[in-house]
């Protein structure tokens, strides 16, 4: 995946924090110049989320002891990577999300097939990869070619067993 650059990482971690926690619907108020409220990730009885608005972090005084930014927040309050923080700050911003590429050895690039929250089970990602091959058996005539050499072509066969090409393009 390509590395997200440093201008864009900075100007996602502009994005106003207590915006951010407002949405999260983390309920702060003032004191002095932070903010304060319960902490989201454990059971908090008295407030110990601490919001510093002029430095844009937060950190939890209490219990679980964790603290960051704008995308540490969202990648601990929705359970994402890095990479999925970014592009739900970008969304929220206005802007579209990458699409998911994957650079294989050979240098070729492709979409990925499937995103983490895609795949919900194990079964689902064999699939796609097996819809992968044969649409690459497909639109490859020399794959097509070399069954026809060897006698053993036949346009029904390719499509009631999803006949595939592997040629090493998904890495």
């Amino acid at each position: 995946m390509p590395r997200i650059p440093d201008d864009e990482l900075t100007r996602l971690k502009a994005v106003p924090l207590l915006d951010l926690c407002r949405d999260y619907s983390i309920e702060l108020k003032p004191e002095g110049k932070d903010w304060k409220g319960r902490c989201p990730f454990h059971a908090d009885d008295s407030p110990s989320f601490v919001v510093t608005p002029a430095k844009n972090l937060w950190n939890c005084l209490g219990a679980c002891g964790c603290g960051g930014d704008t995308l540490q927040l969202g990648m601990k309050k929705e359970g994402v990577s890095f990479r999925h923080a970014c592009d739900k700050l970008r969304v929220r911003l206005g802007g579209a999300p990458s699409a998911p590429t994957i650079t294989t050895r050979m240098g070729t690039s492709h979409e990925a097939l499937a995103t983490p929250e895609e795949v919900a089970d194990d079964g689902a990602l064999p699939g796609k990869v097996a819809e992968f091959y044969h649409r690459t058996f497909l639109n490859e005539p020399a794959a097509m070619k070399y069954l026809q050499a060897r006698a053993c072509f036949h346009p029904e066969a390719v499509t009631t067993f999803r006949l595939g090409f592997a040629n090493r393009t998904l890495g």
